[in-house]
């Protein structure tokens, strides 16, 4: 039985690929961008916080 494959399905392959072969090689560059993440969702759920805490008052 042959497995025919969707344009779709190969087209993510074709990214799968392409994101694979163009990693980055040390883990600390992908560790710094998700660490930039963090520090803005922190960010803004302190603002968030703030504003609900001085809404209650």
């Amino acid at each position: 039985m042959t497995v025919v494959k969707s344009d779709a399905m190969l087209q993510h392959e074709k990214w799968i690929a392409e994101v694979v072969a163009h990693r980055p090689k040390h883990r600390r560059e992908v560790m710094h961008i998700e660490m930039r993440n963090v520090i803005v969702v922190v960010a803004i759920l302190a603002v968030v916080v703030i504003a609900a805490a001085s809404m209650m008052h």
